[in-house]
């Protein structure tokens, strides 16, 4: 066989085997397989020359072509290994890492470029790691009470995604509702502690009106919080023809305010608070109701809160307190409690008043009978002492008749 025919035949065999390229990349384009048809493709067409020319030349070219078509075979191999071998081992060992709960893992960039199913394999792999991270520091940022991270489902069927929402929704009321208890717990203890301290304020000074009234409002003004207090007291004097009450005592701004007033029942809102019985809550202060003085001048309160002193149905007073700020509904269950309590010691409060003034008047009363006695007792000694003096001046009389009388008998007895 002639070069020419030789050399024709090579390129025939060669075009024959390079024109599987483009069918293997019509059929499998960027996938894995289009690599390995090509590593195929390659040593079967060089197989295939080495063989033509050994027919063409003669069996003694054997010597040199098979070694040279097994190389090629051999380094084909290599390549498909390199391809597929090492890459997808890598991907099992980080998968078993991945499935023993490491996810600290490295990744090599040679391995995660391309569109190939090995590429994509471990982009997957990579998002896959990152999404335990994700979801490690989640369960942990929630584990230690971070409410404020978010974490976002990576699609519909994210199971995981969906368990760790639920685990974090759960832990999130979990820590709600243990706040909520622990500030109920607080505000229960500070009306319990309140109680107490008001409990030993009203025994104190509970024979004085003012002194009680004072250390009443002063110390309600400065533990709720609030910036000014006043309290009144239902008045008992006989003598108005009106019922009204009486301010005794106001406090704001750590100062006692000497004011004197007096409001008739049913006029204003302490009026109205003492007639129907119930608390007056105000958010919307009318103008120039009450003013609140500090050292920066005088200002609207924002929130007003007056509460009837009534236990038994018996009303004895009405306690008002201004302040900048709302009144939380625990400051108002804790001032109505306190206030049945102050309605109770101005109960006995009056009752001592009254009972001391009446111990007032009857020891008036008897003293002035202890006088008028003592005046009737000398009357009546002075008048015994007049009628001994007339009995005596009486004997002497009869004694200086009956003397004349003899003086006069004798005279006569004579004649």
């Amino acid at each position: 066989m002639s070069n020419s025919v030789l050399i024709i035949g090579i390129i025939v065999i060669f075009f024959c085997g390079m024109s599987c390229i483009p069918l293997a990349w019509l059929i499998f384009k960027k996938s894995i397989m289009f690599r390995i048809s090509v590593n195929i493709i390659v040593p079967i067409t060089a197989v295939c020359i080495f063989a033509f020319i050994i027919g063409a030349r003669g069996i003694e070219h054997i010597f040199w072509a098979f070694p040279a078509a097994l190389v090629v075979v051999f380094s084909a191999f290599y390549i498909i290994y390199r391809i597929l071998e090492i890459p997808i081992m890598d991907i099992c060992g980080k998968m078993e890492l991945l499935s023993k709960g490491d996810v600290n893992l490295s990744f090599n960039e040679k391995y995660l470029k391309g569109e190939n199913e090995i590429a994509q394999m471990m982009r997957m792999l990579v998002e896959l790691t990152d999404e335990l991270k994700n979801a490690a520091s989640f369960a942990d940022s929630a584990g230690k009470g971070n409410f404020d991270v978010e974490y976002t489902l990576r699609g519909e069927n994210d199971l995981l995604g969906k368990s760790m929402l639920n685990m974090f929704i759960n832990l999130k009321k979990g820590e709600t509702e243990k706040e909520e208890r622990r500030i109920e717990d607080e505000r229960r203890n500070w009306i319990t502690h309140g109680l107490a301290k008001f409990s030993e304020i009203l025994r104190q000074d509970n024979s004085n009106m003012e002194a009680m009234s004072y250390n009443v409002i002063s110390n309600m003004v400065k533990y709720t919080g609030v910036n000014q207090g006043g309290i009144f007291v239902v008045s008992d004097d006989d003598t108005e023809t009106e019922k009204h009450l009486e301010l005794k005592a106001c406090y704001a701004f750590d100062r006692k305010k000497h004011i004197e007033k007096k409001i008739i029942a049913g006029e204003g809102l302490v009026g109205t608070c003492y007639l129907e019985g119930q608390p007056i809550y105000m958010t919307n202060t009318p103008a120039n109701y009450i003013h609140i003085t500090s050292g920066l001048g005088d200002a609207n309160p924002r929130s007003i809160y007056i509460c009837p002193l009534k236990v038994n149905d018996q009303i004895y007073g009405v306690i008002e307190l201004a302040s900048f700020s709302l009144f939380e509904p625990h400051q108002q269950e804790f001032i109505q409690k306190v206030s049945e309590s102050i309605a109770s010691t101005l109960s006995t409060v009056k009752v001592n008043l009254n009972t001391a003034l009446l111990l007032e008047k009857t020891k008036i009363q008897t003293e002035e009978m202890a006088n008028a006695e003592e005046e009737l007792r000398q009357t009546m000694e002075e008048m015994h002492a007049t009628q001994e003096e007339m009995r005596r001046r009486e004997t002497e009389l009869m004694q200086t008749i009956e003397m004349l009388k003899e003086e006069k008998g004798y005279g006569d007895d004579n004649q």
